[in-house]
């Protein structure tokens, strides 16, 4: 060995040292063994962590979708200043700001308030009319279903508390007679209630139309299903179906399906999926979902995620479920359905995408009677105008009967 070689090792670092007649030089040189093994762990403590962090959002999503909670009624904080006959003073926040028609909520008491009449610095004066109570200064709810909690104390209808056998067990619903041998069923949407129905109902009572006001399974006064989870439609319609067999069996020759959000998912399938879809005349979907990819998706943008986000959730709800994602896909299976459709979906729904709708009725123009709802939230296309939701309703049974 050169006696001017002296090789040593420092810190994963290869040090030689040469001896000339004017200086002592150290080269350095990596060691390349362990270079690559530092590389190695790098590579795989990032991929482990990104395969982690994606099943976490996968989860999430699951979580969001499959889990039912307990019912709320949808709504937005609010706080009253005051009150006088026909009007109600609120803090000018962007809640109470919002254009529409909506039940105001407190403590004890409800009412419904309507269009902006004045606003300044010191409050927003909203129309109100109070239907129980008078509100005390403090915090309310803008309520989406804008009356109270059944048809009796919303419109003074007579109701019957009924059960529907279904394949789970029991299932409470509403029941309101008809002098038509039509009954319109109205399914409720994700962690609802059957209150949602309540904007509509007093129209199709008017018409003559029973109604039937179901829940389904998961709900928090029914059987759960074996899993304890929803599946987004791909079972729920089962419940649909008992419903329908109720209806036929007391009295009703024919029948008429209204399906918000979910309840549009659960309309859907069973009409695909039932023998009893022989028996509906027509059918109104509001906010329905139809596309859970699009779903999925926005959920993802909102949260500032990567698309990978969505696939990753699918997997992840069909390993827990079971779901079949073709089984409930509408849009792509638009063209197996032959009742007319009324469909509504507000233009800045931020739950289900409206541009799902947009699609279901560009593929069926020959069904779908659509009405997209400039500045609607979801489900809310009622509330920004109720009296033109009204009129449409009523042309498309016109139309329909």
């Amino acid at each position: 060995m050169n006696p001017c070689y002296r090789p040593g090792y420092r810190n994963g670092y290869e040090l030689t040292y040469e001896h000339n007649d004017y200086s002592l030089k150290a080269r350095v040189r990596r060691r390349p063994l362990r270079t690559w093994r530092y590389l190695f762990w790098d590579v795989t403590a990032a991929g482990v962590l990104a395969v982690v962090g994606s099943l976490g959002v996968g989860w999430f999503f699951s979580e969001k979708l499959l889990k039912p909670n307990p019912s709320s009624r949808p709504g937005y904080d609010v706080e009253v200043l005051d009150s006088e006959a026909g009007k109600v003073k609120l803090s000018p926040n962007a809640n109470a700001r919002r254009s529409g028609t909506y039940g105001l909520k407190w403590v004890g008491g409800y009412g419904q308030v309507g269009r902006i009449l004045h606003t300044d610095e010191s409050g927003l004066m909203r129309e109100f009319r109070a239907m129980r109570g008078t509100p005390e200064p403090g915090t309310a709810l803008l309520d989406s279903y804008a009356f109270p909690h059944d048809p009796e104390r919303a419109f003074g209808l007579q109701y019957e508390e009924i059960t529907v056998n279904s394949e789970l067990g029991e299932l409470p619903a509403w029941y309101i007679e008809g002098t038509k041998d039509t009954c319109m069923i109205f399914v409720h949407g994700h962690g609802a209630e059957r209150g949602e129905a309540l904007r509509i109902l007093h129209t199709i009572v008017r018409q003559g139309f029973a109604s039937l006001i179901i829940t389904y399974r998961n709900d928090p006064e029914t059987p759960k299903s074996p899993d304890g989870l929803y599946h987004l439609g791909q079972t729920e319609w089962r419940d649909l179906e008992a419903a329908a067999d109720y209806a036929l069996a007391n009295g009703a020759k024919d029948l008429l399906l209204v399906g918000y959000s979910m309840g549009g998912a659960i309309t859907c399938t069973f009409l695909r999926e039932s023998d009893r879809a022989a028996k509906v005349r027509g059918v109104v979907l509001d906010a329905p979902a139809l596309d859970w990819d699009a779903i999925l998706a926005l959920g993802a943008r909102e949260r500032g995620l990567p698309r990978v986000a969505v696939p990753i959730s699918k997997s992840i709800l069909s390993f827990r479920t079971g779901i079949n994602w073709s089984v409930i896909g509408q849009v792509e299976r638009a063209g197996e359905f032959d009742v007319p459709i009324l469909l509504f979906h507000g233009d800045r729904d931020e739950t289900v995408p409206v541009e799902s709708s947009d699609a279901f009725a560009e593929a069926r123009p020959d069904l779908v009677t659509y009405q997209r709802i400039h500045g609607a939230g979801h489900v809310e296309s009622w509330n920004l105008n109720p009296e033109g939701y009204r009129e449409t309703v009523e042309r498309f049974l016109l139309e329909v009967f």
